[in-house]
């Protein structure tokens, strides 16, 4: 069972980060979240833990991925999640879920250690496509429009939905296990990371090959473990390591010609932990409980970003509460 604290006093003392540029002044308030509802995913006495969950805002539709192989519907409806069904199928852990076809909301696909990326129909539980890499686990997978790809084994692989055949393969970009592949909504770049610490860019409209695809890259000299776009265009980017570190990066601009700078993370934060810790001492009430003890923050989740007030937040964990913490750029 998840269990979510989150109160407005934790988010009074934002985190600091250093060597950033300002920003455009946003409007609106910043929305606290809070836990409106949980649910086990282990009802049926078979122990399971969760890897991911991720729900469909236009269907309220919920899937979670736990450690059985399994993918777990629930159909969020106000305060309260219904199991719906089950999704059976994959032979290995799958290391990603998501809604990744915005005009099909009834789909969700998955990647797996199996060396698949499936895409099922929520409706009837049943797998509706397949694409097979042979000879790889998959880390991660991205959609868009026809073009599937994912990463694996130091490769990034393409697949054309259209008719599932392999559309290319990228593999000498990467010398290490793939664990991130984004594609950007709005354009054709797809971002890839990777266990070797390189960020990377790609061009999906050029052929599907390193020398001609490649636009830019960024070493971090940690493993990635994960990648998020954030900005009024996904123009940036978040990446959180193996160790925990955080880099804030402007991809875009360092993918446009025209445009100067890029070169590297505009922040890089490698003490995200002991920081955000010191935050919830400050900042006192319920993040003080939660976060100020003698452990202090136990690990980092990811961030999240609220789009109307442009606002980037680091989400960490402790024993079952999970906190906010806005980052001043």
């Amino acid at each position: 069972m998840v269990h979510i604290r989150f109160e407005e006093e934790s988010i009074e003392q934002p985190m600091a980060v250093a060597n950033t540029q300002p920003v455009a002044q946003a409007t609106g308030q910043l929305r606290t979240p809070h836990c409106c509802c949980n649910v086990r995913v282990d009802y049926d006495r078979n122990p399971a833990y969760v890897f991911k969950a991720v729900i469909n805002p236009s269907t309220g539709a919920l899937a979670a991925s736990v450690s059985s192989n399994i993918v777990k519907l629930y159909a969020m409806a106000g305060p309260q999640l219904t199991h719906v069904g089950d999704l059976r199928g994959h032979e290995g852990t799958i290391s990603e879920v998501a809604f990744a076809v915005d005009d099909s909301p009834h789909l969700v696909h998955t990647s797996s250690a199996d060396g698949t990326v499936r895409g099922w129909d929520m409706r009837s539980g049943q797998q509706a496509e397949s694409f097979q890499a042979v000879g790889h686990a998959l880390h991660s997978f991205g959609i868009q429009g026809h073009l599937v790809a994912a990463g694996g084994q130091g490769e990034v692989l393409f697949w054309d939905r259209r008719n599932g055949s392999q559309a290319g393969v990228l593999e000498d970009t990467h010398m290490d296990d793939v664990t991130q592949v984004k594609f950007h909504r709005g354009s054709q770049c797809v971002v890839t990371a990777s266990l070797d610490g390189l960020v990377a860019v790609h061009d999906t409209r050029k052929p599907l090959a390193d020398d001609d695809a490649f636009v830019a890259a960024m070493n971090v000299q940690n493993s990635v473990e994960e990648v998020g776009m954030y900005g009024q265009e996904g123009e940036r980017l978040w990446v959180r390591t193996g160790t925990e570190t955080l880099h804030l990066w402007e991809w875009g601009r360092a993918a446009a010609e025209h445009l100067a700078g890029g070169e590297m993370p505009f922040a890089d934060f490698t003490e995200a932990r002991p920081t955000a810790s010191q935050a919830a001492a400050a900042a006192g009430g319920a993040a003080a409980a939660a976060f100020a003890t003698e452990d202090g923050v136990g690990y980092l989740v990811g961030c999240h970003y609220d789009a109307p007030t442009r606002q980037l937040m680091l989400v960490a964990g402790q024993e079952g509460s999970v906190g906010f913490w806005p980052l001043l750029e």
